[in-house]
């Protein structure tokens, strides 16, 4: 539908999946399992787009007329997800949260839709990479650099409330994952990805530590002493 054309980003477990093909490597079944579909775009970013006449709401109804449009918590506030009738089948629409807590939905002109604020999801979504989801003749995508991803969900295993305790541990399996390849075949990544951690705020950075704390052993020490040279 011109989604990616636009500047989406796909993140999330779906991410993962391609960053295997990226990388060439298989992941293991346990750490893809996943019904949630979340694509990400800045709201900030406006320039230099193709003219594409974007309707995500439509474009989904036509591939399955069970999607509908999730209800927002708060009342006053549109839309920012969809999700099949009696399935976990959802697409949820997601966008940087930028200076105080806000929870309003942004718009985001390029995909013609609105998107909900997450803190520090700018971080994943510089500099974003062509993927290709093998089905059909294939369809291109873009998702983040692999390690931004890898600290990024670091950072999201730490984020978690206490009720979704298994979405963080496979955070960090998913993070380990990468990183074990990383540090095998593109520590130069590594580096560059935590370099422009250094920069991002406070919280950021000390959340990006106890998440390494949970790393496996090995992994994490390889991450430290790569850090450390």
């Amino acid at each position: 539908a011109g989604v990616f054309a636009v500047g989406g980003c796909v993140i999330g477990s779906h991410a993962f999946a391609l960053m295997g093909n990226m990388l060439g490597v298989k992941w293991e079944q346990s750490s893809l399992r996943t019904q949630d579909v979340d694509i990400a775009h800045d709201y900030e970013i406006y320039v230099s787009v193709p003219d594409v006449d974007i309707d995500i709401e439509a474009t989904l109804a036509a591939t399955d007329k069970a999607f509908f449009a999730i209800p927002a918590l708060n009342p006053k506030h549109p839309s920012t997800g969809f999700k099949v009738r009696g399935s976990d089948l959802s697409v949820s629409l997601l966008t940087p949260l930028r200076g105080k807590p806000d929870s309003a939905p942004r718009r985001i002109p390029s995909l013609n839709a609105m998107a909900e604020p997450v803190r520090f999801l700018d971080y994943i979504l510089v500099d974003p990479q062509p993927a290709a989801v093998p089905v059909r003749q294939g369809v291109l995508v873009n998702v983040p650099t692999p390690a931004r991803f890898a600290l990024h969900k670091l950072v999201v295993s730490q984020r978690r409330p206490a009720a979704f305790a298994e979405k963080s541990r496979k955070d960090i399996a998913q993070a380990g994952a990468v990183l074990d390849v990383l540090l095998e075949d593109r520590p130069g990544d590594i580096l560059l990805a935590y370099d422009a951690a250094r920069a991002m705020p406070p919280k950021f950075l000390a959340q990006l530590g106890r998440g390494v704390a949970r790393l496996d052993e090995p992994i994490r020490e390889r991450f430290e002493a790569l850090l450390s040279r």
